[in-house]
């Protein structure tokens, strides 16, 4: 995959967590990310590491893992393409409270929070995850 014909915007449009955001804020959103290219094995990130942008898996696989105080990992989520990860602790301020590793060669697209355009891009984001995944579900018969 090449980072300079991949049409960020229109990959952003048909996730989930971004179809409802307008053209310009899709344009505005992607004007802070990066592709970034992982290898089999190698993390992503760290417990305890600043997390600082949100990731998006466009190819690959990538393991969400904690490591219990014996050292045994707990595998928590297998993040196919499409899928997000890490959105809603980049609004905390935290570091990191998991472990990513890419389970196979992946490209993972990363939203940075510290970039120009994050006064458009965190509140676009956060009304985007939160219309998504904090609704209420509609009532049975409703």
């Amino acid at each position: 995959m090449d980072a300079r014909s991949f049409d960020l915007p229109r990959y952003l449009s048909v996730l989930p967590l971004f179809i409802d955001l307008s053209p310009t804020e899709l344009e505005r959103l992607s004007g802070g990310c990066r592709l970034l290219r992982v290898a089999r094995g190698e993390t992503i990130f760290r417990v305890g590491e600043p997390c600082e942008e949100f990731h998006v898996t466009v190819t690959g696989q990538v393991k969400l893992y904690a490591i219990s105080p014996a050292g045994q990992e707990k595998v928590i989520e297998l993040v196919a393409p499409g899928h997000s990860f890490a959105e809603a602790l980049m609004f905390t301020g935290k570091p990191y409270i998991i472990n990513a590793q890419a389970l196979t060669d992946t490209a993972a697209e990363c939203q940075q929070a510290g970039r120009a355009d994050r006064d458009c891009a965190r509140p676009a984001l956060r009304a985007a995850y939160a219309g998504r995944h904090l609704q209420a579900p509609p009532r049975p018969g409703a």
